[in-house]
C-alpha cells in the first residue's frame, strides 16, 4: 500500500479518535516559554511532573529510591523543550479515554517508558549528540497504538491471537491505517520536530530502515537507537505476545552496522541497559 493511501486512511480514521485536550498546566508553561526558571517552578507545583522528571533523567535511582535528587537538576538537564515532551506525554497516559483497565495499556505505559530510558542510556553509551531527540522518539513512538486502542476495544486481543501477520499488516487489514502513521500525526499535532514525526512514520518501515544512509541523520539515527531499544527491552515480545523477534532478524544487521557497533559492543550495551532497567 503506498504512503499516500495509508496517509489518508489514517487521517480519515482520526476523526474517530479524541486527542485530550490540554489542561492548566500546559497553558501556563505556553505562557511562560522558553523561560527556564518559571517553567521550572510550574512543574514543581505538580507532584506528578515532578516525580516524571526524576524518573526520566534518574531512573535506576527514582526506582530504587536510594538517594534524592534535585528537582532542579533533572529540569535543566530535560531543557525547555523536553519539559514539553514530558508533560504531552503524562497527558496522553493520564486521559480518561485510556482507561487503565483496557487489556494491554498497563504494559503498553510501561513498555514505553522502558524503552525511551533505553533509548537514553544508549545514547549515552555512544556518546552521540542527539540524546534527547532519541529518548523523545522512544517516548512517542507508539503514541498511535493508544489511539488505535480507543476506536478499537479489542485491539490488543485481536493482534495477540493471530501470528500470521505482522503488527503494521494486520493494522492495515482490520483497521485501514497503521500505529505509525496515527502516531505521525500525533506528533504532528502535538509540535515535535518534524525529523521526529517522520521517524515514527518509518519505524516499522523495513524498506527504509535497510537504507538509513539514505535518510537524514536526524532522522535516521534516532530511529536505529530506538529499534535496538525496542529489541533489548524485547517490546514486540511484551506488548503482542510474540515469539522472538521477527522485525529484528530482518533489520538487526542494519542497525547495528549504521550504528558502527560490533557483536561484542551491541552484547555490552545489552548488558549495562539489563543492570540499569533490571530487565533480568
Amino acid at each position: 500500500m503506498k504512503f499516500s493511501e495509508v496517509y489518508a486512511n489514517s487521517e480519515r480514521n482520526l476523526r474517530g479518535f479524541t486527542v485530550p485536550l490540554q489542561p492548566k498546566v500546559v497553558s501556563e508553561l505556553l505562557a511562560v516559554f522558553p523561560d527556564m526558571e518559571t517553567m521550572t517552578e510550574i512543574v514543581k507545583k505538580d507532584p506528578c511532573l515532578t516525580a516524571s522528571a526524576i524518573k526520566m533523567v534518574y531512573p535506576k535511582e527514582h526506582k530504587h529510591s536510594q538517594i534524592e535528587r534535585n528537582v532542579d537538576t533533572a529540569l535543566t538537564e530535560l531543557g525547555v523543550d523536553g519539559i514539553m515532551a514530558m508533560v504531552n506525554a503524562q497527558l496522553m497516559r493520564k486521559a480518561n479515554i485510556f482507561s487503565s483497565e483496557q487489556t494491554g495499556l498497563n504494559e503498553f505505559w510501561q513498555i514505553n517508558q522502558d524503552v525511551s530510558n533505553a533509548c537514553n542510556l544508549i545514547a549515552r553509551q555512544l556518546n552521540l549528540q542527539l540524546i534527547e531527540p532519541i529518548y523523545y522518539l522512544g517516548l512517542f513512538h507508539n503514541i498511535g497504538i493508544p489511539l488505535i486502542a480507543q476506536k478499537h476495544p479489542s485491539y490488543f486481543t485481536d493482534v495477540r491471537s493471530q501470528k500470521s501477520l505482522s503488527t503494521s499488516d494486520f493494522e492495515y487489514i482490520n483497521y485501514n491505517c497503521s500505529h505509525s502513521v496515527v502516531g505521525y500525526f500525533i506528533a504532528r499535532s502535538m509540535h515535535l520536530d518534524s525529523s521526529l514525526c517522520e521517524a515514527i512514520r518509518l519505524h516499522h518501515d523495513t524498506d527504509a530502515i535497510l537504507s538509513l544512509t539514505n535518510l537524514e541523520q536526524a532522522i535516521a539515527l534516532p530511529l536505529a537507537v530506538m529499534k535496538l531499544a525496542e529489541h533489548i527491552i524485547d517490546e514486540s515480545a511484551i506488548l503482542y505476545h510474540t515469539e522472538g523477534d521477527e522485525e529484528w532478524v530482518k533489520i538487526g544487521s542494519a542497525v547495528l552496522d549504521y550504528l558502527t557497533l560490533s557483536d561484542i559492543e551491541f552484547h555490552s550495551i545489552f548488558e549495562i541497559i539489563a543492570d540499569e532497567l533490571e530487565l533480568r
